[in-house]
């Protein structure tokens, strides 16, 4: 038993101070599966270079679609097991996919990391990881979140203290297509978001994970700030049912 400690001790010395930034997918699967072009964008990207493993946490226990490339060596699977499924598919989509989204994010705060977490639709720009490294240092500030995307229709926020060369601040907030998650966020937003599981119901069923995050950030004033130059765009013409799923983002194809 002390020997498991001492490995489990190492193992956590080891991936919190050689892997600060987590790299994340939420996944599951849909009619056209765009995951295999969003991984494919990752390690052309070198996105993949903020971590050597890149986790996919898969919203079912049908992780079949997955076949050809779940023995990739730089893929981690966390897959939802089939008792917590029994419980699971019984609610709307948007419960499943607000359950699902909590995963990354307890798992990136036990291993006290930061989070870069996407959607499994998504296509990169080159050189994405210095771009959003670029956006990270000159922040100035602990308590943020970036939104890496950025819909078409994002608002800017007017009187933001936050602003400069690289990010602007949200005045609202949706879809979360990659979002970058310091580590200091994590804990209480993942707290927040676990205790609300059973209150916040939406006129769909559940409300969106996104809507909730935005309500936190709205309550505890932590700044959403968009990036200038995003390094994502949202590939999907197939909505998962979780909202509209043809929106873009903005000014995409002016940083290609």
């Amino acid at each position: 038993m002390f020997y498991n400690f001492l490995v489990l001790l190492f193992y956590t010395f080891v991936f919190t101070n050689e892997q600060e930034q987590q790299l994340s997918i939420v996944t599951i699967s849909r009619t056209h599966e765009y995951i295999f072009q969003t991984l494919s964008n990752i390690f052309l990207s070198n996105l993949s270079d903020a971590s050597k493993t890149v986790h996919l946490f898969v919203g079912s226990p049908d992780d079949s679609y997955l076949e050809n490339i779940k023995h990739h060596k730089q893929l981690f699977l966390h897959t939802i097991n089939t008792d917590m499924w029994e419980n699971l598919k019984k609610y709307t989509v948007h419960k499943r996919a607000y359950i699902n989204y909590l995963q990354p994010l307890h798992w990136a705060y036990l291993y006290n990391s930061s989070l870069i977490l996407l959607e499994d639709d998504v296509k990169i720009k080159y050189n994405a990881l210095a771009f959003l490294n670029k956006a990270i240092e000159n922040i100035k500030i602990d308590n943020y979140v970036i939104d890496c995307y950025v819909v078409s229709w994002a608002s800017k926020k007017m009187d933001s203290r936050f602003e400069n060369e690289d990010v602007f601040q949200r005045s609202d907030f949706c879809c979360t297509q990659c979002m970058y998650y310091p580590n200091k966020v994590l804990k209480d937003l993942f707290t927040y978001m676990k205790e609300n599981e059973k209150n916040n119901i939406f006129e769909m069923g559940w409300q969106p994970y996104d809507l909730q995050m935005g309500n936190y950030f709205s309550i505890k004033n932590i700044p959403i700030l968009a990036m200038k130059n995003p390094i994502i765009d949202h590939i999907s013409t197939i909505s998962t049912g979780l909202g509209n799923g043809k929106h873009r983002s903005k000014n995409w194809h002016r940083f290609i």
